[in-house]
C-alpha cells in the first residue's frame, strides 16, 4: 500500500512540475505565432487597406489572460479604398 501512495505521489509532484513549466515557457513559443496570427487576420478584415501593429504582447497562462500594449491602427498609403476615420470620445 505504501509502494502504491509513493508512485502517485511521485506522479502527481511530476504532473504539477510540468504545468509550472509549462506556465512560463510556453509563453515564449506561443508569443509569435500569436502575432503572425493577430496581423494575418486583421489585413484578412481590412482587406490590407490598413496596418496593424503593438510594441508588446504579453501572455499569461497563469492568469488566463493575452494583454496588449500601445495598439496602433494607420492606413496602408497605397490603398486606394482608404477611407478617414474619425473617433471622438
Amino acid at each position: 500500500m505504501k509502494k502504491v501512495l509513493k508512485v502517485s505521489a511521485i506522479v502527481l509532484a511530476s504532473l504539477l512540475l510540468i504545468a509550472l513549466v509549462a506556465t512560463f515557457i510556453l509563453p515564449i513559443f506561443l508569443e509569435q505565432p500569436l502575432k503572425k496570427a493577430l496581423v494575418e487576420e486583421f489585413d484578412k478584415q481590412t482587406k490590407q487597406n490598413y496596418e496593424l501593429g503593438f510594441d508588446e504582447l504579453d501572455i499569461s497562462l497563469f492568469s488566463r489572460s493575452i494583454s496588449v500594449d500601445s495598439i496602433f491602427v494607420k492606413p496602408d498609403s497605397t490603398s486606394p479604398h482608404v477611407q478617414q476615420i474619425t473617433a471622438t470620445s
